[in-house]
């Protein structure tokens, strides 16, 4: 080991985070069990309160435990899952995935706007855009996290067939080439089921669940420069962020 190299040293929380998985993982707390209460895990690891919180929250997030008021935090699972859990710090953050995270364009076609589509991407019917499907990757590799659907006006089609080769995002080309401006994006979250193509792609059953997101991107004319359609089954990313309550107490925020 080269002398000026260091070990980072892994959190406690983290630390007590892979002790309980383990443990829940052998039986010792099965599922529908109870586990004890803060103090109990403070004094029986000699840890502070915060780093008890922080360890049931990655447990929670590996989708192990559950709190249920009046209940207590119940074993909900033997086995963590394995999907990819982003942390958002506002919602701002929506607009972008982890850092590194790559696109990879299996097909651009011409599409003509259809009923369907048009209500979807809220653009009138009849319209010839171009569209680019993706599958989305970490930068660490393995499975695809999701599909996308990139939606561009035919008038700055040309970015369709660079789409996957720019480590920036695309609405980023659009500005870069065209000189035009995003100066506002709507997001919408629903719960959908995948179609054939994004199943296929993402090998995935039909009926996984999935979070869809919908971004269209305007400038401040409110002329519509991209909409992206991007599907992540439940099993591969989750969206996560937490809330406080403002010095005011009228109102939560993102910490």
């Amino acid at each position: 080991m080269n002398a000026n190299a260091h070990r980072v040293k892994t959190p406690r929380y983290q630390q007590l985070a892979e002790r309980l998985a383990t443990d829940i993982a052998r039986g010792r707390y099965p599922v529908g069990s109870i586990l004890p209460g803060e103090h109990e895990w403070v004094s029986r690891y000699r840890v502070s309160r915060y780093t008890v919180r922080e360890a049931l929250r990655r447990l929670s997030e590996w989708g192990l435990i559950s709190r249920a008021r009046g209940i207590g935090t119940v074993v909900i699972a033997q086995e963590p899952i394995k999907a990819t859990v982003q942390h958002l710090g506002s919602p701002a953050e929506l607009m972008r995935y982890p850092t590194g995270s790559r696109l990879e364009a299996v097909c651009i076609e011409p599409v003509t706007i259809d009923g369907a589509l048009a209500r979807q991407l809220r653009v009138p019917p009849g319209e010839g855009w171009y569209r680019v499907s993706a599958k989305r990757y970490l930068a660490s590799g393995g499975e695809a996290i999701g599909w996308s659907d990139i939606y561009l006006p035919a008038d700055y089609a040309a970015v369709a067939p660079i789409v996957g080769q720019h480590t920036g995002r695309v609405f980023e080309l659009i500005e870069k080439r065209y000189g035009r401006r995003v100066q506002r994006v709507e997001v919408e979250i629903r719960s959908v089921s995948l179609d054939t193509q994004s199943a296929e792609g993402l090998q995935v059953e039909r009926s996984s669940p999935t979070l869809e997101v919908l971004r269209r991107y305007l400038s401040a004319s409110d002329e519509l420069l991209l909409c992206t359609v991007a599907r992540h089954p439940a099993s591969r990313f989750t969206y996560a962020f937490n809330l406080k309550r403002a010095p005011s107490g009228s109102a939560w925020v993102t910490e």
